[in-house]
């Protein structure tokens, strides 16, 4: 069910992760993820077009811990700090056209189960898989978490500004 805080601990790098400010901040991210034209390769007219990839990668099947789900960012990271701060704050360095990466697999499976989001695959390497947003994703995503805010016993306010910055994030 989704939530505010990803962290996990890790073997390796300890107590971290993904972990977000309010339920305003969840859903602006939320917005921004559930619409196509932020995604590489896709054409849009918005200040974040064409800036992310959410992916699985079947790190277990190479020796590593396990899949991981991870969105790559592909744009400024100016635009990122300014827009997107929560993903911001847990971003790792990117290679290649990767500006960074932003590692949480709870979140991705949450995106699947919660939301709607499906997954394709696999690409080329057979070890990676897309992560898209649904069909229809503005009311499909919005309905989504309008029901989990909801059932967390959310205020109408606070509802009611999240769905806004649902919207907000859509828009960005």
């Amino acid at each position: 069910m989704a939530k505010l805080d990803y962290r996990a601990n890790n073997p390796r790098w300890g107590y971290r992760g993904l972990v977000f400010e309010n339920w305003e901040n969840f859903s602006l991210t939320l917005g921004f993820l559930s619409n196509i034209v932020h995604y590489f390769g896709q054409n849009g007219s918005t200040v974040l077009s064409n800036s992310i990839q959410i992916l699985i990668e079947q790190n277990n099947q190479q020796g590593a811990w396990g899949r991981e789900g991870r969105i790559l960012y592909y744009n400024s990271i100016n635009l990122l700090q300014q827009n997107l701060p929560d993903l911001n704050n847990v971003n790792t360095r990117g290679v290649g056209r990767v500006t960074c990466r932003i590692n949480s697999s709870e979140y991705v499976r949450d995106l699947l189960n919660d939301f709607n989001f499906q997954l394709i695959g696999p690409m080329q390497n057979r070890t990676t898989m897309l992560v898209i947003p649904p069909d229809k994703a503005f009311n499909t995503v919005r309905n989504s978490l309008n029901r989990i805010l909801i059932s967390n016993n959310t205020s109408s306010k606070t509802i009611n500004t999240c769905i806004t910055m649902f919207s907000n994030g859509w828009n960005l």
